[in-house]
């Protein structure tokens, strides 16, 4: 996960993905929440951009890339969560991620 030490705005994700073990799609999503220190508050997370759902084949290289115009402010303490999961299921996989954030601080 990341969490802002200032307010930022993020402008855009790209996130590389590519799965060596079989045909599986593999899904990123990112969640957008705030944590409150020493309380027993309810941490509530929101969608951040949309999921990245390629249709995968193995061994492919997939470069995906979303720019961000609304609902992508961070206040300082904010954090965004990362989520990958299949939407199918033939083997275990091993997806290779890397994600980045271009953000500036407001």
């Amino acid at each position: 996960h990341l969490t802002a030490v200032n307010n930022m705005l993020i402008n855009k994700i790209t996130l590389t993905i590519m799965n060596n073990r079989n045909n599986d799609n593999i899904a990123f999503s990112i969640y957008k929440g705030t944590l409150v220190n020493d309380s027993t508050a309810v941490v509530a997370i929101n969608e951040f951009g949309t999921p990245f759902t390629p249709t995968m084949v193995r061994n492919k290289n997939y470069i995906l890339t979303q720019t961000l115009t609304s609902s992508n402010t961070l206040s300082a303490g904010d954090f965004l969560m990362f989520t990958v999961h299949t939407t199918s299921y033939s083997s275990t996989s091993y997806p290779m991620i890397t994600v980045t954030l271009d953000g500036q601080y407001r």
